[in-house]
């Protein structure tokens, strides 16, 4: 299968950390991190992990985070048009719309 690893750091000392898999038509990814405190926002270790998969033109991905708020998309391939639908627990709304490529 297909292994990818990243690592990235800045001036704040904050870091993170991603890895993804795909095997057989199923991908596993997750990425790690840590945030400094800054003004009203949360401090510490974050992560999420994403699960996905395609089939005959249609794509699923299930994640989730370190709350355990969960993410959902589906995707179909028309070839040039793209259809997509998804909701996100931590942006508390979701979308849905098309990709025209050409």
């Amino acid at each position: 299968g297909d292994l990818s690893l990243g690592f990235a750091t800045d001036s704040s000392s904050d870091w993170g950390l991603s890895a993804s898999m795909a095997i057989a038509g199923f991908g596993v990814s997750t990425v790690f991190g840590s945030s400094s405190a800054d003004d009203h926002s949360k401090s510490g270790i974050t992560y999420s992990v994403t699960a996905s998969t395609a089939l005959n033109g249609f794509g699923l991905s299930i994640g989730f985070d370190e709350a355990l708020e969960p993410t959902v998309g589906v995707t179909y391939d028309l070839g040039g048009l793209s259809l997509y639908a998804g909701y996100d627990a931590d942006d508390e709304g979701g979308s849905i719309g098309a990709k025209l490529s050409f």
